[in-house]
């Protein structure tokens, strides 16, 4: 079974089992969320470049990757989720909007498809969390790079800074 289908089918359960207090949607949205954020990001950014491709599954699958995927399929779902409610009915999965049962049920799903893939692929959870950081000023480094060779050559400056000596420029690549 691939694992993606693996986080529906769990999600699925446990959102049946706790109907009561999860929100169902958000529920099975955001435990894929964070595999089916690798593929936007790719189109968003240089989907050739080795240093994106190997870190945002590790990025997406850490506690701030999570939570900032957990936070943006919050908002998304509880602007869309009037127009769930009618599919929802036909199962009697209908539920109340709330905005806070959202949002938890948001951060739980996304944490839960974490936990799961924290378990099936890594052998130190810990080793794997830590990792998080190294991953994380990398990719800010590259990103960094590629805005300012993509920014038509402006560089800001900080009005205090002292003057700087003209050095060649870097060929963008």
């Amino acid at each position: 079974m691939p694992p993606t289908l693996f986080h529906v089918v769990s999600a699925l359960a446990l959102g049946l089992v706790l109907l009561k207090y999860l929100d169902f949607p958000t529920l099975l949205v955001a435990s894929v969320i964070p595999d089916l954020a690798e593929p936007f990001l790719f189109l968003l950014f240089d989907h050739h470049d080795p240093l994106v491709v190997g870190l945002s599954h590790r990025f997406f699958h850490s506690l701030p990757g999570t939570t900032m995927l957990a936070v943006l399929t919050a908002i998304i779902l509880y602007a869309l989720r009037r127009w769930l409610n009618d599919p929802l009915k036909k199962f009697n999965l209908q539920q109340e909007i709330s905005v806070i049962r959202i949002s938890y049920t948001a951060i739980l799903g996304a944490y839960f498809h974490a936990l799961l893939d924290a378990v099936g692929y890594s052998p130190t959870l810990a080793a794997y969390l830590l990792l998080f950081l190294f991953d994380a000023i990398l990719l800010y480094l590259r990103f960094k790079e590629n805005f300012k060779c993509k920014s038509l050559g402006v560089v800001l400056t900080s009005p205090t800074s002292a003057p700087r000596q003209e050095s060649p420029v870097r060929q963008c690549s």
